[in-house]
């Protein structure tokens, strides 16, 4: 089930300006939200209660009430307080390189966490048995998304699976043309709008293949032509990357995903594994 800090920051693209004010309020302010009149969150914000409204049943919820009942036991969860929502510490370009260094792997450590509260194991299960299935495997990445498919390809080779990583938008093009019924195509997006991959999936679902996608934003384009769309949970920090965070889950639902293909095929990968381990072994110093 999706955490109401993450369902607000996953469908903050389609929020108008007065509504994400809303949204950004409510997740610099969680802890007082539950105590909060709909009224003096109008004036708090510049809207009217109707925007508040709208912007609940945007969420999925009835109206304001039931949002902050959410918002409770959202608080109530996290006794510790880890989970304050709070993405950005105020004084984040005054930090210490050690306040920095608490700050980075602090988002890493939750975002990691978070994993489990909004990718489901229906979803895990769905992408395990579509990528087991699948004649030949298509992985698709571009700009920051491209080191995890590369990774990805190798992970899935060493199961002894026949996969082909891509990170050239002209090469995925011709590559989606090649599949078939048989085959699936995995796409890495963070922002699940990238249109170089968008394109090539429409391709590929012309042509049958089964999409596996991996992105922090459910509601996008590239989640809704999938067949199976993993959620991976995101922070958003001024560093010069669009969501470290976010490909530090992305890495560990495929380790997730990689495992439970192993499980199943673990009986048959004995003497395949055995094989790379001893050609590999000439490798090292």
């Amino acid at each position: 089930m999706e955490n109401i800090l993450y369902k607000i920051k996953s469908n903050y693209e389609i929020l108008d300006p007065a509504e994400k004010r809303v949204a950004d309020y409510l997740i610099q302010n969680m802890a007082s939200i539950p105590y909060l009149p709909i009224g003096v969150l109008a004036e708090k914000v510049h809207t009217s209660k109707t925007t508040i409204d709208r912007f609940c049943k945007k969420l999925d919820f009835r109206g304001y009430k039931d949002i902050k009942i959410e918002i409770l036991r959202y608080i109530s969860s996290d006794s510790s307080g880890f989970l304050s929502g709070v993405d950005l510490p105020q004084d984040f370009e005054n930090m210490s390189l050690s306040d920095l260094l608490n700050f980075v792997l602090g988002v890493n450590v939750e975002t990691l966490l978070e994993i489990k509260n909004i990718t489901t194991l229906e979803s895990i299960e769905r992408a395990i048995n579509i990528i087991t299935k699948s004649k030949c495997i298509i992985l698709v990445g571009v700009g920051s998304s491209a080191p995890v498919v590369l990774d990805l390809e190798q992970r899935l080779t060493r199961l002894g699976l026949n996969c082909c990583a891509s990170t050239d938008p002209h090469f995925q093009i011709t590559r989606s043309l090649s599949l078939s019924n048989n085959d699936s195509i995995i796409a890495v997006s963070y922002s699940g709008c990238t249109k170089d991959i968008y394109d090539c999936l429409k391709i590929a679902k012309k042509r049958g293949a089964k999409i596996v996608s991996i992105t922090s934003f459910p509601n996008s384009p590239i989640a809704g032509i999938s067949d199976c769309c993993l959620c991976s949970p995101t922070r958003k920090v001024p560093l010069p990357s669009e969501s470290f965070a976010s490909r530090i889950s992305q890495l560990a639902i495929f380790d997730v995903i990689c495992a439970g293909i192993y499980m199943n095929k673990k009986e048959k990968l004995k003497d395949f594994i055995k094989d790379i381990e001893v050609s590999m072994s000439s490798k090292r110093i």
